[in-house]
């Protein structure tokens, strides 16, 4: 029974591991593991197959059709702080725009996920809810957590914020790790990485740009205890060298400004964002929305 099992058996796990390899159409897969830190690579077929042999009996191959994985669109709102009247900067948005924005969404259907419900969708073919948006926010100032969360709570929305790990409860303009558990035991906010002392990784040599980007998703780790799987890149610097830094990091994906869609056609590295303009009327982000 043993010699008809490994007869039969172990082929159909080498074709599916092939198939997985081609089907995403990318050398490179990984794997999302929900409540672990654990991240399969492999880059080329006999990695692959070496991956498939060692699956646990319980864990089901899934394919994606190379349109299926890089055709779908999820628009990523880019925030950075929040204030509670009018400010002349276009990184401040009103607790009164935010909240407006967030009505707005609720209303016509939209989603929020985060980037982790984002890789499994994208990386192991999980599906994504009708008009998913992500709302991420830059820098992890304490306005984050004492305006947008409270309105975050209101509206059931999900955020994620990056974070530069030497600021977190550095100041009083900084919150710090009680606000970080605080959020994250809500369910709706999450935390991905900006660097350690959000620096321009392009002007830096080539050490000290890794140690950015590796000592930030070890420190987010360590205290999280979960996978951090995107990077924003400071002031949206980036380069090819940067970008295959990322990737060797463990990242899943980097962040632009650009002003549209995300799609892993851009590449996993350079998915765009919509930035939202504190300056401008509440409702103009809407104009990147394709359905306004």
């Amino acid at each position: 029974m043993r010699k008809r099992l490994f007869r039969y058996g172990l082929p159909l796990l080498l074709l599916l591991a092939v198939l997985q390899v081609f089907a995403v159409g990318s050398t490179d897969a990984y794997r999302v593991y929900q409540g672990t830190r654990e991240k399969k690579t492999f880059s080329n077929v006999g990695g692959a197959i070496h991956y498939a042999v060692n699956l646990p009996r319980s864990y089901v191959i899934r394919t994606a059709t190379r349109r299926e994985v890089w055709t779908s669109e999820v628009p990523i709102l880019e925030y950075h702080a929040f204030s509670t009247k009018q400010e002349h900067d276009v990184w401040f948005v009103t607790a009164d725009a935010f909240e407006k924005q967030l009505r707005y969404l609720s209303e016509h259907g939209y989603s929020s996920i985060s980037f982790q419900e984002l890789a499994k969708a994208w990386y192991e073919h999980r599906p994504l809810p009708p008009k998913p948006v992500i709302i991420s926010i830059d820098d992890g100032y304490m306005n984050n957590y004492t305006i947008a969360y409270p309105l975050l709570k209101k509206y059931k929305m999900k955020a994620s914020i990056f974070l530069t790990t030497k600021m977190i409860g550095a100041d009083a303009n900084h919150f710090g790790w009680p606000e970080i558990r605080e959020m994250e035991g809500s369910g709706l906010v999450t935390f991905e990485a900006h660097g350690v002392s959000h620096q321009n990784l392009t002007k830096l040599s080539e050490a000290h740009a890794r140690r950015e980007l590796v000592d930030a998703k070890q420190v987010l780790e360590e205290k999280l205890e979960h996978p951090v799987v995107c990077y924003s890149y400071p002031g949206g610097y980036n380069n090819a060298k940067i970008r295959q830094m990322v990737e060797a990091a463990g990242y899943f994906f980097g962040t632009v400004g650009k002003g549209g869609y995300a799609s892993m056609s851009q590449g996993a590295y350079e998915l765009q964002r919509i930035i939202v303009n504190g300056t401008q009327p509440p409702y103009q982000f809407v104009e990147s929305l394709k359905d306004k």
